[in-house]
């Protein structure tokens, strides 16, 4: 395989991929390293281990939700305005 290494992430053109890819699932599995297939020198897909994936699904709901980011908000304005409650008083 004929790779190259970006920030964390693997690289290597499709061609490779295919051949390889077995080896590549293993690696991914085994590291947790991200992986970027190209075709004709371009980023086309990205494979991530299953857990990252869902992270990054979840991250994504919670900054969609208007509701949620309110929430976050308001509680990181209560942190700096030390309006703190003790888990004792709860």
């Amino acid at each position: 395989m004929n790779s190259q290494s970006l920030t964390t992430a693997t690289t290597a053109p499709l061609t490779d991929v295919r051949r390889d890819l077995s080896e590549i699932i293993d690696e991914i599995d085994r590291t947790g390293a991200e992986f970027v297939v190209t075709k004709h020198g371009r980023p086309v897909v990205a494979i991530v281990p299953h857990d990252e994936l869902e992270a990054l699904l979840e991250t994504l709901s919670i900054l969609s939700d208007p509701e949620t980011m309110e929430a976050i908000e308001k509680g990181e304005a209560e942190i700096a305005a030390n309006e703190l409650v003790d888990l004792n008083d709860i």
